[in-house]
């Protein structure tokens, strides 16, 4: 699973690296400029607002270049870390080809691809790289024993329910023939009754 996320990931991970390295030696070359245009600064034309002045604009200049330096890092590193993130995103959403899938598929044990499974949940969507990362993820984190907890937790509910249904099934059946004996009972009971009652009239003869 390791190798066949490395080879997925392997093309964005050198085009990270070299906009990385483009980036970086761009911000670079602008903060060695920015601090050497800092140093060759002359604040001579703000000789009319006094000497008191220009002791301050010269003493505070390599601060205020410095600080430009940090605005402009912050700018980049920003920009950079929100570029990086897309590129995450988009890499986790890639589907893996099934090509790539099978031969990975065909080494992995059964508890590893249940987890797969498990991690899969939308099954409208194709499996991800991001799902094969979240299984190895589970993998380490005990997700097959806890699926297999799992099972035997519904095993043992779905055996009392059936067992409670059975029950209940039971019962239904013993009300049934009790019911229908009843019945059965019930004009036997009235003809003999019939056959006691006293005969009202003359008798005949």
């Amino acid at each position: 699973m390791n190798q066949t996320l490395l080879k997925l990931a392997m093309p964005r991970l050198m085009l990270r690296t070299i906009v990385i390295a483009i980036v970086s030696g761009i911000w670079f070359g602008a903060s060695l400029w920015l601090l050497n245009t800092g140093k060759s600064v002359s604040y001579a034309s703000f000789n009319a607002m006094g000497q008191a002045t220009l002791d301050v604009l010269t003493r505070i200049n390599p601060y205020l270049w410095w600080s430009a330096v940090a605005i402009w890092s912050l700018i980049v590193f920003f920009s950079t870390r929100a570029w990086l993130n897309r590129d995450l995103i988009a890499g986790r959403a890639t589907p893996i080809p099934p090509a790539t899938l099978s031969p990975l598929v065909a080494g992995l044990s059964d508890e590893v691809i249940s987890v797969i499974r498990w991690t899969w949940s939308d099954r409208e969507d194709p499996l991800t790289i991001g799902d094969l990362q979240r299984a190895r993820s589970e993998v380490r984190h005990s997700r097959i024993d806890k699926i297999a907890m799992v099972q035997e937790q519904t095993e043992i509910l779905e055996a009392r329910t059936l067992h409670a249904t059975g029950r209940a099934s039971d019962s239904r059946d013993s009300r049934d023939l009790r019911d229908r004996d009843a019945r059965l009972r019930e004009p036997a009971e009235r003809g003999s009754t019939r056959r006691d009652e006293p005969r009202i009239g003359p008798a005949r003869t």
